[in-house]
């Protein structure tokens, strides 16, 4: 009877070990498939953030490019406004600038 208690003893012990492996085992395999998880996850997050700031950038390039082909066009219009000035004209508009500059 002694004996019967202690082989199921030493059984239940090694019933318990093999469950312990088991959890540990578990755990194990739950930490790296979360952390797989996580580094899918952070992957996913930095390749839509690096597509965001791609089209942002992308967005305000253009806008800067409509903006300067804007600006060269009034500055082309001014340049041409100067050119169409008679020599008359522009020599008023010289003195003009020649007074509020001694002034």
């Amino acid at each position: 009877m002694i004996i019967d208690s202690i082989k199921d003893i030493k059984d239940l012990e090694n019933t318990l070990e093999k469950e312990v492996k088991e959890a540990e085992d578990r755990a194990q395999r739950l930490v790296r498939d979360s952390r797989l998880e996580a580094e899918k996850e952070a992957k996913t997050i930095l390749d839509r953030a690096r597509a965001q700031a791609q089209e942002k950038i992308e967005r305000k390039s253009q806008e800067a490019e409509d903006l300067a082909t804007k600006k060269l066009k009034e500055g082309e219009l001014e340049f041409e406004k100067f050119r169409s000035l008679s020599k008359d004209q522009l020599d008023q508009a010289v003195d003009f600038v020649l007074e509020r500059i001694v002034i």
